[in-house]
């Protein structure tokens, strides 16, 4: 990993968004992505009972990744 192209895009990152993550703005855009809901899918969907049935977790697992607003 290249330390000093993540440091120069981390200064670039807090340059557009001051207070990282945390900027009313970023948050703003992070709401559009439901990050709430997609975090219960997936714990509903890859907790460990849910691994006796292989077929459903390939089935959830795709259903998470079609969701996913990053694909």
């Amino acid at each position: 990993m290249n330390i000093k192209k993540v440091e120069e895009a981390s200064k670039k990152f807090l340059s557009v968004y001051p207070g990282g993550f945390s900027n009313p703005e970023l948050l703003k855009l992070a709401k559009k992505h439901i990050p709430e809901k997609m975090h219960n899918m997936a714990l509903e969907f890859f907790n460990l009972d849910a691994f006796e049935d292989l077929n459903k977790v390939t089935d959830n697992l795709i259903k998470i990744v079609s969701k996913a607003s990053l694909v």
